[in-house]
């Protein structure tokens, strides 16, 4: 992971959320952009470090991500997620939460942008896996909520991704009471090299073809990668993990991995 890793991460993620809301905007660079989100890297990882769900580690980074996303402007709430279990063979239980933060827009409906606090059950520090994409969510929040926008732009940092069944997500869809969802971007694993963006486990629908080209034209750099992920005939491939995503696709919510 580096600078310029993130800061592509980032240009991408903006591209396709203006894509979607339907504004012709580009996303501008900006030279602090980069250091933001390396710092926000290094506070998780390094910092707090290893954040297992439920754990006292993770509890601080909900409320550093809480405070980002009030700093940033956002309407900004913890939401308890009580049923976290670290694995199928365990029946311990644990509880944790999401950090939701909302830029109200004039449409019925929402997009959201994800990505996951929680980091593996070892001593990983979890920068790649997840605090990268923690990272460009809060660079993206705070750059979009001063620009104008059509959609409910709906910023969720998920608990549980590293657990069984990505209660994080799943429980998050249970509970939203906000605009329905147009679609939905979740982040993991990024800044290392190319953006990657994928609508795994399922084949992906034509309209993702269109908005990743754009995407890749707006980011002003030749490292965003769709294919053979994304192909003019959709494809089923398999995946050997899962992402926060697959909870919106379950729902018959288009969404999109971008890592």
């Amino acid at each position: 992971m580096n600078k310029s890793g993130l800061e592509r991460s980032g240009r991408a993620l903006l591209v396709v959320l203006l894509a979607l809301s339907g504004c012709t905007r580009k996303a501008k660079p900006d030279p602090g952009a980069g250091p933001r989100m390396l710092a926000y890297v290094r506070n998780l990882a390094s910092d707090i470090g290893p954040r297992p769900a439920g754990s006292t580690a993770e509890a601080k980074a909900r409320q550093y991500i809480l405070a980002a996303f009030r700093q940033a402007g956002l309407q900004s709430q913890e939401d308890p997620v009580d049923e976290v279990r670290l694995s199928d063979s365990t029946d311990l239980v644990l509880h944790s939460a999401n950090i939701v933060g909302v830029l109200e827009g004039k449409s019925p409906r929402s997009i959201l942008i994800g990505a996951h606090h929680d980091s593996r059950n070892t001593a990983c520090p979890g920068a790649s896996d997840d605090a990268s994409g923690v990272a460009v969510l809060l660079e993206a929040a705070r750059r979009l909520a001063a620009t104008p926008h059509r959609h409910t732009l709906v910023f969720a940092s998920f608990t549980g991704e590293e657990t069984a069944g990505l209660p994080g997500s799943r429980e998050f869809l249970q509970g939203w009471k906000g605009p329905p969802f147009l679609a939905a971007i979740t982040l993991d694993f990024v800044g290392t090299g190319k953006v990657f963006i994928a609508p795994f486990p399922r084949p992906p629908e034509l309209w993702a073809n269109r908005l990743l080209a754009r995407a890749e034209h707006g980011a002003r750099t030749g490292k965003v990668s769709f294919d053979p992920w994304l192909v003019t005939v959709p494809r089923l491939l398999s995946i050997p993990y899962s992402s926060d995503h697959e909870s919106f696709l379950e729902r018959g919510i288009p969404a999109l991995n971008l890592s």
